[in-house]
């Protein structure tokens, strides 16, 4: 029950209290940068991008570390602010932060590479965090098998592979077609082993295609790992017999030329078939111990047919 407080007014008017000093204020830890939010991170992106472009490692290095501290970025948003960060921190001299930036890039994004024409201060930190991937017995990723059929069911089974234990959450979504709704469930993560399998309902009789995605996520809503997103989905297809069509969108068997040319064919066919099946005549030409052709009239054997 909540509690309810009555101010009471008084008539009299009471002395004024004793003046006490204000206490001093708790020193603060400066604040770093704000942290960028879903709807402007686009934005920051282009002017860091720039002023990378334009050689303004510092004011780049500000601004992407401020993108990459938010929350709910898109895979591409944060690969591209890790990117620059470790970029202009290598840039800058800081070789053990950007060692550790370009760690964590390569977990979002394992087949980035760095321009080797940067020079040692960029390349340097970037084949040490390669290097530490590579000693690593598990790489991180998502793997997804689309398996689908022209007619019944299908699966879709994914296999997150996390050695870092930084994914806490995913989902997959799938749908026939580019115009339907995408049906989303979500996606409970398994490091390795078979993974999570989902039941693809049979096609619609129109359907050729299967879109689909999977995604898993930070404990800030960010996308660090996917196969496809809601916007640029993978595909599978399915293979469907089609019926031969002429103009006038009617079926071939519908069409009296093809069957006035089935007929020319049935009847050639017929009068082959006679023709092999029929006796042959008997010739002039007797075998009769050698090779004989005819007969020379003197009972004397004829000279070899060439």
């Amino acid at each position: 029950m909540a509690a309810c407080v009555t101010l009471t007014l008084s008539t009299a008017i009471a002395a004024p209290p004793p003046m006490v000093a204000p206490a001093a204020a708790a020193p603060t830890a400066p604040a770093g940068p704000p942290a960028a939010t879903a709807v402007d991170a686009a934005a920051e992106l282009a002017t860091a991008e720039k002023s990378y472009a334009d050689l303004d490692y510092d004011k780049a290095n500000l601004i992407a570390a401020k993108i990459s501290a938010g929350k709910g970025l898109t895979h591409s948003e944060l690969v591209r602010a890790m990117r620059l960060l470790a970029l202009t921190d290598a840039a800058l001299g800081h070789e053990d932060q950007a060692r550790e930036e370009f760690i964590e890039l390569l977990t979002y994004s394992a087949d980035f590479q760095v321009d080797p024409n940067l020079g040692p201060r960029v390349t340097a930190p970037f084949l040490e965090a390669r290097g530490y991937w590579r000693a690593q017995a598990e790489k991180p990723g998502v793997e997804v098998t689309a398996t689908v059929h022209a007619t019944g069911p299908g699966t879709l089974r994914v296999i997150t592979r996390d050695p870092t234990h930084i994914v806490k959450s995913g989902n997959v979504g799938f749908r026939w077609g580019s115009a339907a709704p995408y049906t989303t469930l979500p996606l409970a993560v398994s490091d390795g082993g078979d993974g999570a399998a989902f039941d693809i309902p049979e096609r619609p009789l129109t359907a050729t295609r299967l879109d689909y995605y999977a995604q898993v996520f930070d404990d800030r809503g960010n996308a660090i790992l996917e196969v496809g997103n809601p916007g640029s989905p993978k595909s599978a297809l399915v293979d469907t017999p089609k019926a031969v069509v002429v103009a006038g969108g009617h079926s071939i068997f519908a069409s009296p030329i093809f069957w006035a040319v089935a007929g020319v064919v049935v009847a050639g066919a017929a009068t082959t078939a006679y023709l092999l099946a029929k006796p042959k005549a008997a010739t002039g030409a007797t075998l009769t111990g050698g090779a004989e052709c005819g007969s020379s009239g003197t009972g004397t054997p004829a000279t070899a047919c060439h």
